[in-house]
């Protein structure tokens, strides 16, 4: 009996010794990671989730970090504090202005060197982003996260995409460049990247207040307009004639698998287009239709939407039409949900 008492004791020993062995990585921006550090490097830490050891190896940039605390009772700090003059401290829209070698990646976009010093809520992305730059899309966080080496991006880092879908947001995790649905109450990475429709409008001498009003265009997928299209976008032209039959009958069009416009009898919009390629409209009622097309910056195209018969309430029908014929049956149509 005291042999077995002796080796349970021994065995509670070791494990509560093994549950509190653990590092901690502290942020500067005040997160804990529980963890087991793998390996230092010059410039960055790699290390194991404490709480999923059998899991993947992260790599966090050392910037990012303050202290590590290791299991056996010492520790790293990283921001040493250096006897210097203090300067005045510098906004980061002005230090995202004065980059002057942000990295070009294959995928044609200027991207900010760095990310935004702290993690932060998708609506705190939003507002906070500077003047000439923008949240990128999904399609353009995907192909940073293929030049995540180039970029210096973080392995583990997911980051803000501007494409919402309901009260959801949609991040891309950089190791695997995987689009996942988040609660925009979540704090996640945020790289910006150059708005060159801002940059021609800044040369043009646009006004702050349209350079404003330009940003804020650009930061959401798609955006209602009503000006004509140019070589930074083009314009997408919905609409539907007024037909008795299936009137009543009301069904949502999706772009990319995001609600754009809920489809009514009689009634059109404008939507821009700020990425290249092909392009998928899509509706339901109790069946689907699509439609894909090309996008080209500097065209505009125009799709008819119908109603057809069906058991319940009907199948809506999608039509990419002519630009002549298309312009013509959408000036006929009076009620403009262009926004």
């Amino acid at each position: 009996m005291k042999k077995y008492l002796l080796t349970l004791l021994i065995f509670i020993i070791l494990f509560g010794f093994k549950a509190m062995a653990q590092d901690v990585i502290m942020l500067k921006n005040g997160d804990e990671i529980k963890s087991l550090v793998q390996e230092i490097g010059a410039d960055y830490v790699k290390y194991k989730k404490f709480d999923n050891q059998t899991g993947p190896l992260y790599n966090m940039a050392i910037s990012e970090i303050f202290m590590i605390k290791y299991a056996n009772g010492t520790k790293d700090v990283f921001n040493k504090v250096e006897t210097t003059v203090e300067q005045p401290k510098q906004t980061y829209q002005e230090e995202v202005t004065q980059e002057k070698n942000c990295t070009m990646t294959s995928c044609g976009l200027l991207v900010s060197c760095s990310d935004y010093p702290k993690i932060l809520t998708y609506d705190e992305a939003l507002s906070q982003c500077p003047s000439g730059y923008r949240l990128p899309t999904i399609d353009e966080l995907q192909c940073m996260a293929k030049n995540k080496t180039t970029l210096n991006l973080s392995k583990a880092g997911e980051y803000w995409s501007v494409t919402t879908t309901g009260n959801k947001a949609y991040t891309v995790t950089m190791d695997d460049g995987k689009k996942e649905k988040c609660g925009k109450d979540e704090k996640k990475r945020v790289r910006y990247i150059k708005d060159n429709h801002s940059e021609s409008a800044a040369n043009t001498n646009t006004s702050k207040s349209e350079s404003k009003d330009n940003d804020k265009t650009l930061n959401q997928k798609p955006q209602a307009i009503d000006n004509q299209s140019n070589n930074n976008y083009a314009l997408l032209h919905l609409y539907r004639p007024g037909m008795f039959y299936g009137s009543a009958v009301r069904f949502n069009i999706d772009l990319e698998d995001q609600e754009v416009w809920n489809c009514k009898s009689g009634r059109k919009i404008t939507i821009k287009l700020i990425k290249e390629g092909p392009t998928t409209v899509h509706a339901r009622t109790e069946a689907d239709a699509s439609v894909t097309f090309d996008a080209e910056f500097g065209k505009e195209y125009y799709i008819e939407c119908t109603i057809g018969m069906g058991v319940w309430v009907g199948h809506p029908i999608l039509t990419l039409k002519d630009e002549s014929v298309g312009l013509s049956m959408f000036q006929k149509i009076k009620k403009d949900d262009t926004r």
